[in-house]
């Protein structure tokens, strides 16, 4: 696999939990609503997602760090 490809995949990984991330926080402040509306408690599902996302998003930014640690060694290989 390329650093490139490696690269844009961290950084879609981050984009990915990030959206995620967003979409929990929306279900958390909805939560009051839904609740009116008979709609199951959504609150623990949003969080335990949230939890998954923000693993995500930290393992993604692992990616990205090796990635370009991985072209630095590179550029300076062949400087």
């Amino acid at each position: 696999m390329e650093v490139g490809n490696t690269l844009n995949n961290g950084l879609a990984g981050i984009h990915a939990g990030r959206q995620g991330l967003a979409q929990n926080s929306f279900d958390i402040a909805r939560a009051p609503v839904a609740a009116q509306n008979g709609e199951p408690d959504v609150v623990v599902d949003a969080l335990i997602e949230s939890k998954q996302n923000l693993t995500q998003v930290q393992a993604s930014a692992r990616v990205v760090q090796a990635a370009s640690d991985t072209i630095g060694s590179i550029i300076d290989i062949t400087v």
